[in-house]
C-alpha cells in the first residue's frame, strides 16, 4: 500500500502460547523505518510490562524490563539482573 494506514502490533510469547496485542498504533508510511540497531523501537506490552531506559550515558544505557510484575534490570553487555542486584541471565 501506498497510503497511511493504522497498523496494531501483536507479540506472541511462545512459553504461554498467548498473542498480546500492543498498546501502541502505528500508521503505516512507505519506507518509513522505526529504530535502530544502537536505539530500537521500544514495544511496550502493558503499563505494567514493557521496557525503559533508567540510565543513559555516553556509551551505555541501562534499562528497566517489567514482565509479569517482576523488575529486572538489562545491563548494556546483555546480562539480566534482578531488583535485588542478581544476575538472572
Amino acid at each position: 500500500g501506498d497510503e497511511p494506514t493504522p497498523l496494531t502490533i501483536k507479540v506472541y510469547d511462545p512459553v504461554t502460547g498467548e498473542t498480546v496485542a500492543v498498546q501502541q498504533t502505528l500508521s503505516y508510511t512507505d519506507d518509513a523505518t522505526l529504530g535502530t540497531l544502537d536505539e530500537p523501537y521500544i514495544i511496550q506490552l502493558s503499563t505494567t510490562d514493557g521496557i525503559e531506559d533508567i540510565m543513559k550515558d555516553d556509551s551505555l544505557s541501562y534499562r528497566k524490563i517489567v514482565k509479569n510484575g517482576i523488575l529486572y534490570i538489562l545491563h548494556p553487555d546483555g546480562s539480566v539482573y534482578s531488583a535485588q542486584g542478581t544476575r538472572v541471565r
